[in-house]
């Protein structure tokens, strides 16, 4: 399952044509990931065919931290169970 630590913004831009409805209005719509590279924030321009596709992978990697959490949280449970039972063990 592919995933992207990134974000999915959706933006307007304009075209830059002159006789386009854009440079009046609103602008076309388009899709920027953002993304940390090292310290610098990036963006990447992302084809209108692939939004659907790059949006999943940003909720994966958004539920695959979720899930890191989940289980780190559980292994800090164990660690404080195992040291419970350890002075207990000294009491006895």
């Amino acid at each position: 399952m592919p995933f992207l630590a990134a974000s999915l913004v959706a933006i307007r831009r304009k075209c830059g044509k002159a006789y386009c409805l854009c440079a009046s209005g609103e602008g076309h719509p388009a899709h920027l990931l953002t993304f940390k590279d090292g310290r610098k924030q990036r963006a990447v321009y992302v084809p209108q065919e692939i939004v659907k596709e790059v949006a999943q992978w940003v909720k994966s990697h958004k539920r695959l931290k979720q899930l890191i959490r989940d289980i780190s949280g559980l292994q800090i449970a164990m660690v404080r169970l195992q040291v419970r039972l350890r002075r207990e063990q000294r009491k006895a």
